[in-house]
């Protein structure tokens, strides 16, 4: 985690490299786009004309709702009066659109009316700007003219105009209020009369005055009842225990009781009478249906019907009733009392529940017709509020249709303005960036479009070999050994490149030990062959016996590099019966310890020569005479050469050229050489260029170039009469 901004650093840093590498390859078109883009807007700075922009302001102010007209402004609530005054700011934006319509434009155009500085209705489009300022009701009206009593009167006019038509708008708007009300009129008021009397209706149907008396006198009774409910049940058990008692005291129900003994009609009379009383009281005290009545009523009729049963009873039993003691007569007379008394009590019992279950399900209903009332007062009450406003308003619109404001003022007039026109400075920076911006986006498509491979990295990301050298690019001089630096000037940096590529070859031979090496690169042009022979002269100025064979038979170039006859070669070899004679080889001695095989007669077909086992015998049998042997071959691919002869090479030497080889044939090239399975010891990189490279150190040898010139030119000469 420590090491995170190192690296992110070191990303940021190789980025900008890339970029920077970018720019150095495409620097001319870029310079000459960004000059281009400068110059133009510099020249249409010089040829503007001034310009005269004349600016006024207007001021808007939120005309009155539709509500606000008929006096219903109160009834809206917050989030109406947002999403309101969001419509009238989506219809601000719709104004300022239509002061900008051609309709609008044509009007203010007539009224100009002076041919002289009358503008066209698209040029006026295209120089008119209105736009609302930021968080203000104002609106900015700005028009730019190549005159300016033009440009000020353009916008006076619009602001004049518009003010004028929303004066007649606001007018308009007021008198359509008071035509809506006038129709409305009659409506409200019809609603106000029929609130009124479906409250009336309410009250007289539940005959409801107070709902909270009501209330308060339900739960009263409640309690009352509930109360009452509770003595008599007390007072009913007390009498079924009395009766029972008796019951087994006589050995008689109440029933037999009645059948067997008249009840003496003095005793009868006595509780008829003590009843009669009771309702008396009870009268004065409770409401006619209140169950203590009912229960008293009742219980008078079951006593009148006991006189006339038992009166019936004494006339037809008389004389089979036998005599009695009067205790037992007594007795008899009380269980009957009791029997009645029960009665009368089970029947108050059941009155309570009844008077209970009617005074409960009240209570339930209650908060229901609460709201109801609640529901019909508050229509009554809005519907004559609206009635009164509206008539409150009527009266208001009627003045003020005749006093109508607009609902938008001129802040500011359009004056003569001051002639403008664009500095050279802003022009330039302006043109300057868009310069950059133009120049950056041909760099990005330059380097799109270009599939070529442009430096080392690019190189290194494409083949997965070790780099064995890397070889500056070099001019090549006049005369000979134009393409052989290593024998025309060896103290250069170049030729220095090319020791270090065989000094390269010699640490690989620890592991590998490569005598037979084949030099190929992908496509042609990419310095292969130069490559070959440089390296090949290089491995005789360490004393080695090297041995160099074109078997690009069929594009030769060695013959060219080392000024040589092509004669006869390699093809002459391969085509004779048997393998000649090491001194009658057609070799050539091109240096101490360097020997050259041209590759002779061209060849459209050259693969079954190299295929047969002449060849392979023929590069195997100079191991015996040569330490190493350099076999320049044709490119991966463009034939099936290389495939060939790589089979009996130790080793292959890959040569790829930035900005030539591009990335799909090179990767066509690795693809060949993975399939193959052949020994590839790695690759040189030939031609690398400076400006294509974040650091380079080949420069630094230019400097002893000239030292060692001198020396160089009389070792070339040497060489030269040594080869001739």
């Amino acid at each position: 985690m420590t090491h995170t901004p190192v690296v992110m650093e070191s990303s940021q840093q190789s980025d900008f490299i890339k970029y920077w590498l970018m720019v150095r390859r495409r620097w001319l078109p870029a310079s000459l786009t960004f000059l281009v883009v400068l110059v133009i807007s510099l020249f249409r700075v010089y040829q503007e004309e001034p310009k005269y922009i004349a600016s006024g302001q207007l001021k808007f102010e939120e005309g009155q709702r539709s509500s606000e007209l008929i006096g219903l402004d109160s009834a809206i609530n917050e989030n109406e009066r947002g999403q309101s005054s969001m419509q009238w700011q989506r219809s601000l934006d719709t104004e300022v659109l239509s002061m900008s319509s051609p309709e609008q434009l044509i009007k203010v155009l007539e009224k100009i009316g002076d041919p002289r500085i009358q503008p066209s209705l698209g040029e006026m489009q295209e120089n008119l700007r209105i736009v609302q300022l930021d968080e203000t009701n104002v609106v900015a009206i700005r028009y730019s003219a190549n005159k300016p009593e033009l440009s000020a009167a353009v916008v006076n006019q619009i602001m004049q105009q518009y003010v004028d038509e929303n004066l007649e708008k606001n007018r308009a708007s007021t008198l359509a209020a008071i035509d809506f009300i006038n129709r409305q009129l009659p409506e409200v008021k019809q609603r106000v009369f029929r609130s009124d009397s479906a409250l009336r209706r309410f009250k007289e149907t539940y005959q409801i005055n107070d709902l909270d008396s009501a209330k308060e006198a339900n739960a009263k009774a409640q309690n009352d009842l509930q109360v009452t409910l509770d003595q008599t049940h007390r007072q009913l058990s007390e009498t079924q225990a009395q009766q029972q008692k008796l019951q087994s005291l006589l050995g008689l129900d109440p029933q037999q009781a009645l059948l067997t003994i008249t009840t003496s009609h003095a005793s009868i009379t006595k509780s008829h009478e003590e009843v009669e009383k009771q309702i008396a009281e009870a009268r004065s005290n409770f409401h006619p249906d209140h169950p203590v009545i009912q229960e008293l009523v009742e219980r008078q009729v079951q006593l009148q019907a006991l006189l006339k049963q038992k009166a019936e009873e004494s006339t037809q039993s008389t004389s089979q009733l036998s005599l009695v003691g009067n205790q037992q007569h007594d007795l008899r007379a009380q269980l009957i009392q009791l029997e009645i008394k029960r009665r009368g009590l089970e029947q108050q019992l059941a009155t309570f529940r009844n008077q209970l279950s009617r005074y409960n399900l009240q209570a339930k209903t209650l908060p229901q017709l609460e709201q109801q009332q609640n529901d019909l007062e508050r229509n009554a009450k809005a519907a004559a509020s609206t009635y009164q406003n509206l008539l409150e308003q009527i009266q208001e619109l009627k003045v003020t249709a005749n006093q109508a404001t607009p609902t938008v003022k001129i802040l500011q007039n359009a004056t003569r303005p001051e002639p403008t026109r664009t500095t050279y400075m802003s022009a330039g920076m302006r043109g300057g960036m868009a310069g950059l911006l133009l120049a950056a986006s041909i760099v990005y498509l330059l380097e799109r479009v270009d599939r070529k491979l442009k430096s080392k990295e690019d190189i290194r990301q494409i083949y997965p070999y070790r780099i064995l050298g890397e070889i500056p690019t070099f001019a090549e001089a006049e005369g000979e050994y134009s393409k052989l630096p290593t024998l025309a000037n060896p103290a250069s940096h170049v030729s220095e490149a090319y020791r270090m590529l065989q000094a390269s070859l010699k640490f690989l031979s620890l592991e590998l030990s490569p005598r037979i090496i084949m030099v190929t690169s992908a496509i042609t042009q990419e310095g292969k062959s130069t490559t070959c022979a440089n390296l090949a002269a290089s491995l005789s100025q360490m004393n080695h016996r090297v041995l160099l064979i074109d078997a690009d038979v069929r594009l030769a170039s060695q013959h060219h590099i080392w000024e040589l006859k092509n004669q006869e070669g390699l093809t002459h070899i391969l085509l004779r019966n048997n393998v000649v004679e090491q001194h009658s080889l057609p070799t050539h001695r091109v240096s101490k310890g360097l020997d050259v095989i041209t590759a002779g007669r061209i060849s459209s077909n050259p693969l079954p020569m190299l295929e047969s086992e002449e060849f392979s015998a023929f590069v195997q049998g100079q191991l015996d005479t040569y330490d190493y042997v350099l076999i320049d071959s044709p490119p991966l691919v463009s034939v099936a050469d290389p495939l060939v002869i790589g089979k009996i090479a130790d080793g292959i030497v890959l040569v790829a050229r930035p900005e030539h080889l591009e990335r799909e044939l090179a990767q066509k090239a690795n693809e060949l050489l993975t399939q193959s399975n052949l020994i590839v010891l790695g690759t040189v990189i030939n031609g690398v260029i400076d400006s294509n490279e974040p650091h380079s150190y080949y420069s630094y040898y230019g400097r002893y170039t000239d030292q060692v010139h001198s020396s160089s030119n009389g070792l070339v000469k040497q060489l030269t009469e040594l080869h001739h």
